[in-house]
Parts: C-alpha cells; sequence; structure tokens
C-alpha cells in the first residue's frame, strides 16, 4: 500500500479549502442538512416552540371541551 504524498498548500488555499468544505448549505433544505451546533440548537429551539404552542392549543381545547362534552 502507497503512502500519500503530502499536498503542499499555502496557508491562503488552504484555508480557502476549508471555508469551502464548512460553508453553510444554502436554501430550505440545506437549512436541514447543516451540522453546526448552532444551527442544530436553533431547530432544537424552534421544534420545541412549535410542539409547547401544540399542546397549548391542545390543553385549550380540552378545557373548552369540559363544561359540554358534547360541543365537539
Amino acid at each position: 500500500m502507497a503512502i500519500a504524498e503530502p499536498v503542499d498548500l499555502s496557508q491562503r488555499e488552504s484555508h480557502e479549502r476549508l471555508a469551502r468544505t464548512w460553508k453553510q448549505p444554502g436554501g430550505f433544505f440545506g437549512w436541514f442538512r447543516n451540522v453546526h451546533h448552532t444551527a442544530i440548537g436553533i431547530r432544537f429551539m424552534v421544534t420545541s416552540f412549535i410542539f409547547f404552542l401544540l399542546g397549548g392549543i391542545l390543553a385549550a381545547m380540552m378545557r373548552l371541551q369540559l363544561p359540554d362534552p358534547t360541543t365537539m
């Protein structure tokens, strides 16, 4: 098995290559493919807020149904 020769890149080329590799993907689906910890945290908070609102709406519907169960 041959050992790969080290690639001699200048610091600028190395930085540009890393920037292209770790660039955040664009668009709507790129938001879901992003693996940066900040983006994952934001997705987690948005999802938890949506479920919090959904739970609040369901709780309000149950309380509205308490006086007369035949209304809904």
